[in-house]
């Protein structure tokens, strides 16, 4: 992901920023950041002289933006996969329940929904 001119901290910083909060089970507005990271050793934690202020919530915001643009579930899967594959997490096989569809809202008028249901069966070998 391009990182923007002028920026105090990368990307990889701001995430390493935003998982710590995520481990302290913080749930702060993002304007409310740099208070967290206030009593926080932040050059230690995170290799270099950083402030507290680096880590506002327009660096914040921009950071999320191009994790959006970029692809959420495509930056999970470069990031997790070959972490599973290295630990050896995943079996030789997995069974995904695709049977649940949760439908939330109020109509106009009743739907009624297709009484057929279909099956897809499809083995993973890793």
């Amino acid at each position: 992901m391009p990182m923007t001119r002028g920026a105090k901290t990368t990307y990889g910083e701001r995430a390493m920023a935003m998982i710590l909060n995520g481990l302290g089970f913080m749930d702060d507005r993002l304007y409310l950041f740099p208070k967290f990271l206030a009593n926080k050793p932040v050059a230690r934690i995170l290799g270099k002289e950083l402030h507290a202020e680096d880590f506002n919530d327009d660096a914040l915001g921009r950071f999320l933006d191009a994790v959006h643009g970029y692809g959420e579930n495509k930056l999970f899967s470069e990031i997790a996969f070959p972490i599973a594959l290295k630990y050896k997490l995943l079996s030789k096989s997995a069974h995904f329940d695709t049977t649940t569809l949760t439908v939330y809202g109020e109509y106009e008028e009743e739907v009624f929904w297709s009484s057929k249901i279909r099956h897809i069966f499809k083995e993973v070998f890793i």
